[in-house]
């Protein structure tokens, strides 16, 4: 049996890119925040990108066009919204993230008048990495929490209704 010895002190190819990945997903909420959705989405996804929101707030995937809306309202209602990574993992062409949402509540969001509330929210995300873009997101943000935080009281349902 004849072995090689690796001479080069650079890791594997599937751990750089498995590197790789976990940058262009923080590369893009850094883009998110600083540059607004329309930038970091050319910056980071490719063109036909897929977003999969909780069915509350999307009950079908949103094309490039529709998430950047999606952003666009998020944006008007948190001007300051911030996403930063708390916790980043990668497998293959895959990355998860687990994050806290922060921003002041200064526009409309749901038909809820702005509150001046500061807000904080979990969210969890797995990307899908395809060619050194974002092709697939799959976000579950914590809605209850956050509307919570904008003064809304969640009712039980009323029996025999």
């Amino acid at each position: 049996m004849v072995t090689q010895k690796r001479t080069s002190k650079a890791p594997p190819t599937f751990i750089r890119d498995i590197e790789a990945n976990k940058a262009l997903v923080r590369r893009f909420l850094q883009d998110l925040d600083g540059l607004g959705a329309r930038q970091a989405l050319e910056n980071n996804t490719t063109p036909d990108v897929i977003v999969h929101f909780p069915r509350g707030l999307s009950p079908e995937p949103l094309q490039r066009a529709a998430y950047e809306a999606a952003a666009g309202m998020f944006r008007a209602a948190f001007p300051d919204l911030r996403h930063p990574a708390e916790d980043i993992s990668a497998e293959g062409d895959r990355v998860w993230l687990r994050g806290t949402n922060q921003g002041t509540h200064r526009g409309e969001f749901q038909g809820i008048a702005p509150t001046g509330n500061p807000v904080t929210f979990s969210v969890m995300s797995e990307y899908r990495v395809q060619n050194g873009k974002i092709a697939e997101m799959w976000v579950e943000a914590d809605m209850i929490g956050l509307m919570q935080q904008l003064g809304v009281q969640l009712l039980p349902p009323r029996s025999g209704a």
